[in-house]
């Protein structure tokens, strides 16, 4: 951790089929993209809005690029039942964050240029 000042940290539980989940602690780069960094956050500790829950806990790595990349947390099964209770068109099938449908890229001047960069996608494809 370098406890970069204007820079705070999340902690997410992965479980590989180990009986002790790892713990797996990402800096966030709230200096450079704090709306999508405060998004990031509320998804991995979850939130709820009209009494459904939303976020992260439960979603599982999709795709596996071994020694480039992994792809995880796809909301789609949780975010069926919360379209309902938002009232959102069934056959809308963009995001949802946790201000709302969707909201524009902040910044694209991280790179993933070394190992344990995360990036943020806002759609599958």
């Amino acid at each position: 951790i370098n406890n970069t000042p204007g820079r705070s940290y999340v902690q997410i539980r992965v479980c590989t089929g180990q009986v002790v989940p790892s713990i797996v602690v990402i800096e966030l780069f709230d200096d450079i993209c704090p709306k999508t960094c405060e998004n990031f956050r509320q998804l991995c500790t979850g939130f709820t809005k009209d009494n459904a829950l939303l976020g992260y806990e439960g979603t599982t790595f999709n795709r596996v690029v071994k020694g480039m990349y992994l792809c995880g947390g796809d909301l789609s099964q949780n975010f069926r039942k919360f379209k309902r209770l938002l009232n959102f068109p069934l056959e809308y099938n963009g995001g949802y964050s946790f201000f709302g449908k969707e909201f524009p890229d902040e910044s694209f001047a991280v790179r993933h240029a070394e190992p344990g960069i995360l990036g943020m996608c806002k759609k599958r494809g």
